[in-house]
């Protein structure tokens, strides 16, 4: 029991689909098929789960993150994937694949589902516009079979089990369908990119060599971390390294590090939650910090400058507020 949808159709588009739905449901035993109209914002505030009383219906609480399926549902952990089909001829052994992994033999007893929905993806809005103009991939698409796990977060057992059952319906999937996906269902672990970040890429985006140019002349140092670079400092980069001795395991902020030299740098030496700056001259001086980690790659090389501009973000940003006296950020 689901809506099939028609977005934006003619009169001629709707009268003809509405007769394809219900000859189809002819077919595999009939059915009681309605039809329905929404606005943007009704089907927007359907799909929040307005019917299902998870989001109150009005637009404003589409703005609010804590209504909707993701901070109210019964299971709130999830796994996206999916696969762009480059032709309307599927194989009925894509379909009774798609279908036996739908709706097979797993049937545990904890909460779990296992959404699949099928958008068609072409069109001439889409088709017309050259590949090389935008870095949106799979223009030739036909459609998307986009499917989501969901389970109980706080069970590791259902976790385990729906992550493998993900990860089987994927490679079973990719045996009659494109490495290929749309990115609104990114699924950083599709078996058949197997580990391998150009592969991965491509099956995501168009022109991936001029993505990863535009990355490396515009953000060399990955300060916005993304798959187009490698997470670290890039052998040529204009920052200096710190020295084989000094480790880098997480950032840390202290107001008592005042830069000598442009060369200064800072890296941190958890778990002792300790900042070491690194003078131009081999000198260091340590001070007791409070540890914000992954805020910058635990990898990368920061200089004290870069610091200073984040400290001022951060007062205005969150209110952290430096206690008097003291060499440590508290909250």
């Amino acid at each position: 029991n689901f809506p099939s949808l028609c977005f934006d159709c003619s009169p001629e588009q709707v009268e003809w689909f509405e007769a394809k739905v219900n000859e189809i449901a002819e077919e595999v035993g009939g059915g009681s098929c309605h039809s329905f109209a929404h606005g943007w914002f009704d089907q927007l505030l359907f799909e929040a789960g307005r019917d299902r009383g998870v989001i109150e219906n009005k637009a404003e609480a589409l703005m609010d993150r804590n209504q909707g399926y993701g901070a109210n549902g019964p299971v709130r952990a999830s796994k996206n994937g999916g696969y762009l089909a480059d032709s309307y001829d599927v194989s009925d052994a894509m379909l009774d694949t798609l279908t036996n992994w739908t709706f097979g033999e797993k049937r545990e007893n904890y909460p779990w589902s296992l959404l699949v929905l099928i958008y068609n993806m072409a069109g001439p809005k889409i088709t017309d516009v050259p590949a090389s103009s935008a870095a949106y991939g799979g223009r030739d698409a036909k459609f998307v079979v986009h499917f989501k796990h969901q389970w109980n977060e706080e069970s590791l057992t259902s976790h385990n089990d729906l992550m493998q059952h993900h990860h089987d319906m994927s490679v079973a999937l990719e045996r009659h369908m494109p490495c290929k996906n749309f990115y609104n269902y990114m699924d950083g672990d599709m078996p058949c990119a197997n580990g391998d970040r150009d592969r991965w890429l491509n099956a995501f985006f168009s022109d991936v060599g001029r993505m990863q140019h535009i990355k490396a002349t515009e953000d060399p140092q990955n300060v916005f971390q993304s798959h187009l670079l490698p997470n670290r400092v890039p052998p040529d980069s204009q920052w200096p390294h710190v020295p084989s001795s000094a480790s880098t395991t997480a950032l840390a902020f202290t107001t008592t590090m005042a830069s000598t030299s442009g060369s200064d740098v800072v890296s941190t030496s958890a778990p002792e939650i300790s900042t070491t700056v690194i003078a131009a001259n081999d000198t260091t001086t340590t001070s007791t910090t409070t540890v914000l980690p992954d805020v910058v790659s635990s990898t990368n090389q920061v200089p004290v400058s870069f610091l200073s501009d984040l400290e001022a973000c951060l007062r205005e940003a969150i209110g952290l507020v430096v206690v008097q006296g003291e060499s440590s950020w508290d909250e």
